[in-house]
């Protein structure tokens, strides 16, 4: 019997239980309420490598070499008439400055994936979205996650993801909807009417 093994300097075996859970912060710009068909707004978030673990506060973490942090955005077009939520990233055009962003591979129409690009002292990602036609849309930015450090087992992380734009027009989900939304969607949601 022949037994083959190998060693890999960049592989990662991540924790089931443990692992990290840090903060990322993103905004929307320019910040508007309203935009035309074809205009550019930008999804832009950096994410420091030295982060401090927040389920143990005590211990800082220099997250340099990950294997790749990458989330998802959420495109959503409301419905005025009906009070509804209908998925609409068909009705936008991405592109990447720094980063990259494909579509989810499953539902073209469902939203888009980001990933970062590391730089010497952070992770960025820069993402440019084109409205193709005229509504009330909202973009949610799920929150990114990283499979772990090269070569370091048990290094994997979850970022809570805040949108930090001023203000996010929540008034026009309450507009549309006839409700706000609840504290986690309005935390990474940004809302906006195209003319």
């Amino acid at each position: 019997m022949l037994l083959y093994s190998s060693c890999c300097k960049d592989c990662t075996k991540p924790c089931l239980r443990g692992g990290y859970a840090f903060k990322a912060e993103g905004s929307f710009s320019p910040e508007q309420d309203s935009y035309k068909v074809g205009d550019t707004l930008y999804f832009i978030s950096v994410i420091p490598k030295i982060q401090q673990d927040q389920i143990n506060p005590s211990i800082t973490v220099d997250y340099t070499n990950s294997t790749g942090i990458a989330g998802n955005m959420g495109f959503f077009e409301f419905d005025t008439t009906l009070r509804k939520i209908n998925l609409s990233a068909l009705k936008f055009s991405c592109f990447s400055v720094t980063g990259s962003v494909s579509p989810i591979a499953a539902d073209n129409n469902r939203g888009k994936n980001y990933f970062y690009l590391e730089s010497s002292a952070t992770y960025e990602v820069k993402i440019g979205i084109k409205p193709l036609q005229k509504g009330i849309f909202a973009i949610s930015v799920i929150s990114p996650s990283s499979n772990g450090l090269r070569g370091k087992d048990c290094t994997n992380a979850g970022f809570e993801m805040t949108v930090k734009n001023t203000d996010k027009n929540i008034d026009l989900w309450q507009y549309s909807l006839g409700t706000l939304p609840d504290i986690q969607q309005e935390k990474t949601i940004y809302c906006f009417r195209v003319q």
